[in-house]
């Protein structure tokens, strides 16, 4: 349809940068990055530690996670974790 209309006003063929190009050429020239989700795998086992050297026979019931992580925090000179880091963790998620 388009090439008709061009014709029909007698202009010039627009340039191969300009076509359209297959799916697959567009996906083999942009490269992409991994995605990174979630909480850093650092922490997370920084935390597992904390947990099992505090807590080695499991965490006490009246224990909440967000005590875990102020505790964490204080202990570890201020590097802190969300609650949702410590649920992780636990492996509660």
């Amino acid at each position: 349809m388009f090439v008709a209309w061009r014709a029909k006003h007698e202009l010039p063929p627009s340039p191969a940068r300009f076509e359209p190009q297959p799916a697959e050429a567009i996906a083999d020239n942009v490269p992409s990055a991994p995605r990174k989700t979630g909480a850093k795998p650092k922490a997370r086992k920084a935390l597992e530690n904390f947990i099992v050297e505090r807590w080695p026979d499991g965490v006490p019931p009246e224990i909440t996670t967000k005590m875990i992580a102020r505790r964490f925090a204080a202990t570890e000179g201020g590097f802190s974790v969300s609650e949702r880091t410590v649920r992780r963790a636990l492996g509660l998620k």
